[in-house]
């Protein structure tokens, strides 16, 4: 069904070639690109000239090079991104984070992992290994990743005017976003020493997805009193507190219970001291979903295991725009969801865990506070006298012990990043938006998007695309009604692509080419057989799915925002 762009597209690959003067060994000091590099002014110089920029290196960004890769292997392509090396995002998080699910169903498309157990949840390092291979593989002839350069603006000249993508635009004229408009983008750049430059770009890639900008802090918590704005110890520095010791026993403070606060209390529990301790306060409780049942391991897999697009699509069915609470009850009664402690809990943002590591963190921390807040912390006067933490409860806890609070509040305070936000991926200035996760998650998103779009340019522009009828912020505490409003947004989306590519690109019932070597969708983790049951199911159900998607959803528009 969807390998048909390949053939019916070969006009994109067919369009005549230019020289790529800015990719080529970087001989001299006195070559003037590496002076540029360099952050010197591009003033005195012409701007070097390449086919694609794409702004932001982690796990959208290089998969919108791979998926330029595939279709204009020709192309030359220039990947930013603030950081030194590969992995945008990946590059902050702490040390002990891995992936929620087994690594075959992350990282770049068509890019092999070198880790051996496909059952593994790979690690930071291995995932930051993983996208460098990536890049390494990649032709210097057609290919380069500039670090530590951040992006200042990125312009082109549309009806005689300057339109700057830096600034979101308000238009829903989809002739707006044309991709016929033929004036190249001015791509205004930023080296590490602070110098700027110019390149000019055929084709504008905002790659910037999650565009991790730290967790939440004290100073910015409104339940906190500020008084531990200098005391807190951020994940990044734990490991490294955790392994100097201390001559006194530790109470530490895990504040926040996501995925971040849980990955924190299992590494605390296996690397405290004796005779220190573990507390966690949660905030709101929330719901992860069970790996066991979602991914399970491979070799427990039989020809009757459902995959994990089957069991969403039983809830995203059963949504009614209101129920997604009583939903996410029932899974957690059914064992597909699970919870940290006993309270009520009807919210989740698509984290994973499993049944072993849940008992781990349980007899890891001597107390979880669920659904309970922390406030702040008064230190004991004089030695021997009693700390005190306080929490929005009323309810205080005293001890003797040397208090180590660990930030682990929320890491998505951005809401303009793809898990709040969705907007069309063509941006009225012809920008290609691909940060939006309405595919799944960024990395399918971004994928499958570039890769439509490079094989043909009309296609986003006629393609029915949904989104968020409003910006999810997280003062809102949105919960299970976005989760399963994001499932059913990726299905109806992956449905209108599959239609999109059906229509123009043959009728064959068979998947190959382009999409029998897209890796990135979870439910590939499944046998062949099963996966094109769920297809089948999709197809039976796609216009229930349409009719939700009209009731609960926007409908994307070229050039469109994010409503608030």
């Amino acid at each position: 069904l969807t390998s048909r762009v390949r053939q019916a597209c070969m006009r994109s690959l067919a369009a005549p070639r230019r020289d790529h003067h800015f990719i080529k060994p970087k001989s001299t000091p006195d070559d003037p690109l590496a002076q540029k590099m360099e952050g010197m002014s591009t003033r005195a110089a012409p701007a070097s000239h390449v086919d694609y920029v794409v702004a932001g290196g982690g796990y959208a960004g290089l998969n919108a090079v791979a998926a330029l890769r595939r279709a204009k292997p020709e192309a030359s392509v220039l990947c930013i991104d603030k950081h030194a090396r590969p992995g945008g995002s990946w590059n902050d998080f702490y040390s002990y984070a891995t992936l929620h699910l087994p690594h075959p169903t992350f990282g770049v498309n068509g890019h092999p992992w070198h880790l051996e157990d496909p059952n593994a949840l790979a690690s930071r390092d291995d995932v930051l290994h993983h996208f460098q291979t990536f890049v390494d593989g990649l032709p210097r002839s057609h290919f380069e990743f500039r670090g530590n350069t951040e992006l200042v603006s990125a312009q082109r000249e549309i009806n005689g005017l300057n339109v700057n993508h830096s600034t979101p635009s308000s238009s829903n004229d989809s002739t707006s976003s044309s991709a016929t408009c033929q004036q190249p983008f001015s791509v205004q750049l930023r080296s590490g020493n602070g110098g700027t430059y110019e390149v000019s770009a055929s084709n504008f890639i905002d790659a910037f997805a999650f565009d991790f900008k730290g967790y939440c802090q004290a100073s910015e918590d409104a339940l906190s009193d500020g008084s531990t704005c200098k005391r807190e110890v951020e994940t990044r520095d734990l490991p490294e507190m955790v392994r100097k010791g201390s001559k006194d026993d530790r109470l530490y403070v895990v504040i926040g219970g996501g995925k971040t606060g849980l990955d924190t209390a299992a590494w605390l529990g296996a690397h405290k001291a004796a005779d220190d301790e573990v507390m966690m306060v949660t905030g709101r409780s929330k719901t992860f979903w069970n790996r066991r049942n979602m991914a399970p391991r491979k070799e427990l897999i039989t020809p009757q295991t459902p995959t994990s697009g089957e069991l969403l699509l039983d809830m995203v069915l059963q949504y009614d725009g209101t129920n997604g609470g009583e939903i996410l009850e029932a899974c957690q009664h059914a064992g597909f969801a699970l919870k940290v402690g006993g309270d009520r809990s009807v919210s989740t943002y698509g984290a994973f865990l499993s049944p072993e590591e849940l008992q781990h963190i349980q007899a890891s921390c001597s107390e979880i506070r669920e659904n309970d807040y922390f406030v702040g912390y008064d230190e004991a006067g004089e030695s021997g006298h009693t700390h005190r933490i306080r929490f929005k409860s009323g309810r205080p806890v005293e001890t003797k012990k040397e208090v180590v609070l660990v930030n682990c509040r929320a890491s998505n305070k951005n809401h303009e990043n793809s898990f709040f936000s969705t907007r069309h991926p063509l941006g009225a200035d012809g920008t290609l938006r691909f940060g939006s996760a309405l595919f799944g998650t960024t990395g399918p998103s971004t994928y499958l998007t570039t890769l439509l779009h490079a094989r043909d340019p009309q296609a986003l522009q006629e393609v029915e695309l949904y989104g968020f009828k409003h910006q999810f912020r997280m003062e809102e505490k949105p919960g299970a009604d976005q989760f399963f409003q994001h499932g059913l947004l990726s299905m109806v989306n992956f449905l209108a692509l599959a239609e999109r590519i059906e229509e123009h690109h043959g009728d064959h019932p068979e998947f190959n080419d382009d999409l029998a070597s897209f890796n990135l969708d979870w439910n590939t983790w499944f046998p062949q057989e099963r996966r094109s049951w769920l297809l089948r199911r999709l197809q039976t159900d796609r216009m229930r799915l349409r009719d939700k998607a009209q009731a609960f959803l926007r409908r994307l528009s070229p050039g469109d925002e994010q409503p608030r």
